[in-house]
């Protein structure tokens, strides 16, 4: 070690000492690069984890958002086909009392005329409903599709299951101004399970955003 301070002379070499400054130094920096390198790394992975878990917090509001308009749409549909069916007979009903010349200003208990009026404004009310929440529905769908447009292993089965009741429900339309009898229009809608895309979106999306 002391020969790589002294020349032959035992003169002391600066330049050695300068050498090894130098080099530690460098070795230093060295060390401070790798150090600084792992720092942002996990810094930005730290931030990839904060953007992944709040897009998935935004997914998830969305979703329960989209769910919320389905369940309510389920339940406008269930109103609407009862209505329907209450209106039928009421007007069967009334129409039955005319055939017999039944005089309805005397009739005991509720008059037919004014069912069938009740029946035909909570009718119309119904499809008021069905339509607008169906507008919900569409525009709600197409915002969600957005946020999985870059998951092409997922899109398909994604777009699958949100965009089964927008396009049942367009495909529906006509049963909001149809005259078939009821049972007749049960039978042409009941492929048509709202409940059951409810719970397959749910469970879909527990384990995706999982």
């Amino acid at each position: 070690m002391k020969e790589c301070f002294f020349d032959n002379n035992g003169i002391f070499q600066w330049g050695s000492v300068t050498a090894l400054v130098a080099v530690g130094t460098l070795v230093f920096s060295f060390l401070n690069f790798i150090n600084s390198r792992k720092t942002i790394n996990q810094h930005k992975e730290l931030e990839l984890g904060k953007q992944e878990s709040a897009k998935k917090n935004h997914i998830r509001e969305e979703i329960s958002e989209y769910l919320a308009e389905l369940t309510k749409m389920n339940q406008i549909a269930k109103n609407f086909f009862n209505v329907r069916r209450e209106l039928e007979g009421s007007q069967n009903f009334l129409s039955q009392l005319i055939h017999d010349n039944v005089n309805l200003d005397y009739m005991l208990g509720s008059d037919p005329r004014v069912d069938v009026e009740n029946r035909s404004i909570e009718l119309n009310e119904c499809v008021l409903q069905w339509n607008e929440t169906s507008e919900m529905i569409e525009q709600k769908a197409q915002e969600l599709l957005l946020l999985f447009r870059n998951d092409e292993q997922e899109e398909n089965k994604i777009d699958q299951l949100i965009m089964f009741c927008p396009e049942r429900l367009s495909g529906l339309k006509w049963v909001l101004t149809t005259n078939l009898p009821g049972d007749m229009l049960a039978a042409a809608v009941e492929d048509f399970s709202i409940e059951k895309n409810i719970v397959e979106i749910r469970t879909f999306m527990r384990d995706y955003l999982n």
